[in-house]
C-alpha cells in the first residue's frame, strides 16, 4: 500500500519518534522508514505493524488530498491502422486544459457528425478556414465548418436543411469525435 510519508513522519513525531527510533521500533532499518518517506511501497506486514506502534488504522496513512496530474501539453498516441487508410500522425498535441467535450443534440452536421456523438472542442476565437467550428448565435452553440468568403466568413452545416451563420460568436474548434462501434 502506498501512504503519505508526509503524515507518516507527522504521526511518529507526534509519538516522539526519531526516524532511526520508530524503525527500530518496526524492527527495519532507517532507510526503509526514508524510503517509504519518499513514497515507496509498504509491504502488508509492515503496514500492520506501523498501525499498532502508532496506534492509526490504515486510512489515516493515506493523503486525502487530490493530486491534480498533468497540465499544459500531452501527447495523445494514435494507434496505427492497417495500409490503405492512408498516412497517420504518430502524435497530436493539444492543451488539454483548453479542450472540453460536448454531446451533439441536433442533426446540423450530419453525415460528418452524427446526433448523440461526443466532440472535443479546443478553446478558438479566430475563424479557421476549413475548420468546424462550435459558434454561438441567439445563445444557443451550434457546429458549423468555417469557409473564407470575400467579405469575412460563413459558417456551414453538412446537412442542407439547416441554416448557415454570418454573424455569430466563436466558442471554439472541433479537434476530434468519438466514433460508435
Amino acid at each position: 500500500m502506498i501512504i503519505s510519508g508526509l503524515i507518516l513522519a507527522e504521526l511518529y513525531a507526534k509519538k516522539d519518534y526519531s526516524r532511526s527510533s520508530f524503525a527500530a521500533a518496526l524492527g527495519v532499518v532507517e532507510g526503509t522508514v526514508r524510503r517509504w518517506e519518499s513514497g515507496a511501497d509498504v509491504k502488508e506486514k509492515y503496514l500492520k505493524r506501523i498501525c499498532e506502534v502508532l496506534g492509526v488504522v490504515p486510512a489515516d496513512l493515506k493523503e486525502d488530498r487530490v493530486l491534480v496530474v498533468g497540465k499544459g501539453k500531452k501527447k495523445i498516441p494514435i494507434i496505427r491502422l492497417p495500409g490503405s487508410l492512408g498516412e497517420v500522425i504518430d502524435y497530436m498535441v493539444y492543451d488539454i486544459a483548453n479542450v472540453s467535450m460536448i454531446v451533439i443534440a441536433d442533426s446540423s452536421m450530419e453525415p460528418l457528425i452524427e446526433n448523440g456523438e461526443h466532440v472535443f472542442i479546443e478553446e478558438a476565437n479566430e475563424p479557421e478556414n476549413g475548420s468546424v467550428m462550435l459558434v454561438e448565435v441567439e445563445g444557443q452553440l451550434h457546429l458549423r465548418e468555417c469557409r473564407r468568403v470575400k467579405d469575412g466568413h460563413i459558417y456551414i452545416p453538412s446537412n442542407p436543411s439547416k441554416e448557415s451563420f454570418t454573424d455569430c460568436k466563436i466558442v471554439g474548434r472541433a479537434i476530434s469525435r468519438t466514433v460508435k462501434l
